[in-house]
């Protein structure tokens, strides 16, 4: 089997002529402009015209991509895990592919080729709630995560995509893909995360700096551990690989994510490279399992070039909302009633009640203020959040959260989050996932 690289999560899983290209964003821009390929990206459309099969993992933009997905010939069937949530496959059959759910953990013949998908947490939201502490009712709502694992192989040879599945939810799975198939020749395992924790936080600059810090060992990590509970003959660091554009430039120096020669380098000096060999690879150069040789040697970022591609090019891109015009306040008063209900059916779906406010900018001036226990919400002054001692308080864009707060289809509050949109306070600073789970329907 072969395994190209393209961008980021990007790649396509060669195997006697049948093709499987994984994860497509190959067309700068999404989150709403934010997100980037570093190095640049060159999509020519008829090179993936002899595609046997489209596998997407997740429904994250970085993943799924509508811009580069619309480029694509839509007789390729796309392949996708078996979520009890049908989000992705309604966006994916929009554009007009057919779509094949793959239940959990079952290995699925596609001809030449086998494919077997996991949820991140093995279909247990209950490793998803003693990670991240969310109230969720097991029984009622089933997995919680998105994210999910593929192994391809040819009865021969064994390629495990590790993708975005962060560690503390994906361990137990990922011993379990282990015992199932035993020797891994490759692993494709990011070492990054979309988190836009510290960077769009309010701390300090040493608590960034800090923060930062501990984000990407935290994920480097992560990587390390994956490599030695599936002790693959090769691995290969991926999904990770993108700048911030636009005005957002500025928020890469907390961002806390490792550039890829930063991975290769960590990675190098924690794995005994005799017993797993790492891999790095040029856009698109490829790796064969059957002659164990790349196409091309690697060639490491030059971090001036870097520099100067993001601040003379990345820099002057305008964000997709920007080209919008800035709503009256009228107009978001007038949407806030309704996305407020929807809100509260999902606060009570999940039994979730927290003392905690959620306090959005409105303007210079005013402030909208959301009881997250049954209490409504009200416009306030900035002069009175001297009254609140436990908030989470957040400023962005005001066409964008028009947009959010219009339909979750034409803008969502959680790829706002990811796509560093959003300027976040919390007091105290702790992290709740349930608090964020009832705001991302806080739309019409």
């Amino acid at each position: 089997m072969k395994t190209t690289y393209l961008q980021n999560a990007s790649v396509i899983i060669e195997n006697s002529g049948e093709k499987i290209l994984c994860d497509p964003w190959l067309i700068d821009g999404c989150y709403y402009g934010a997100w980037h390929h570093y190095p640049k990206f060159n999509f020519i459309e008829k090179e993936f015209d002899d595609l046997d099969f489209i596998h997407i993992s997740h429904i994250h933009p970085d993943h799924f991509d509508v811009k580069t997905m619309s480029k694509l010939k839509k007789d390729i069937p796309v392949l996708i895990h078996e979520f009890p949530q049908k989000f992705l496959k309604q966006n994916i059959e929009k554009l007009g592919f057919k779509v094949e759910e793959i239940p959990h953990n079952k290995r699925t013949n596609l001809g030449k080729t086998w494919i077997n998908v996991c949820a991140a947490d093995d279909c247990n939201p209950e490793v998803c709630s003693r990670v991240f502490g969310c109230n969720f009712e097991f029984n009622k709502f089933g997995t919680n995560q998105i994210d999910t694992f593929s192994v391809i192989d040819n009865e021969e040879q064994v390629i495990v995509n590790s993708n975005d599945c962060p560690f503390e939810i994906g361990k137990n799975t990922a011993k379990k893909i282990k015992e199932q198939y035993n020797k891994i020749d490759l692993l494709l395992v990011g070492y990054t995360g979309a988190s836009d924790y510290p960077c769009c936080f309010d701390l300090t600059p040493d608590e960034k700096e800090k923060e930062a810090l501990k984000k990407k060992i935290k994920r480097l990590e992560g990587a390390e551990n994956y490599i030695n509970i599936f002790n693959p003959k090769y691995y290969l660091p991926f999904a990770g690989r993108y700048v911030l554009g636009g005005k957002l430039i500025s928020l890469m120096k907390h961002k806390g994510e490792s550039t890829l020669d930063e991975a290769i380098n960590y990675l190098s000096q924690k794995i005994n490279q005799d017993k797993n060999i790492g891999i790095a690879l040029n856009i698109k150069s490829y790796f064969d399992l059957n002659t164990k040789l790349v196409s091309d040697p690697y060639t490491p970022e030059n971090k001036q070039d870097r520099d100067d591609y993001i601040h003379n090019v990345l820099s002057k891109l305008k964000l997709d909302y920007e080209e919008e015009e800035y709503p009256k306040i009228e107009s978001i008063l007038a949407l806030i009633p309704k996305a407020y209900e929807r809100f509260e059916r999902h606060r009570e779906m999940i039994n979730y009640s927290v003392d905690t406010d959620i306090l959005i900018e409105l303007d210079a001036d005013n402030i909208l203020a959301i009881t997250v226990n049954g209490n409504g919400f009200k416009i306030i002054k900035k002069t009175e959040m001297i009254f609140f001692t436990k908030y989470l308080y957040l400023s962005m864009d005001t066409r964008l959260f028009y947009q959010i707060l219009q339909n979750s289809k034409k803008a969502h509050w959680n790829n706002a989050e990811i796509g560093c949109h959003i300027m976040w306070k919390r007091v105290p600073n702790e992290y709740d996932r349930s608090l964020l789970y009832c705001l991302n329907f806080f739309h019409n």
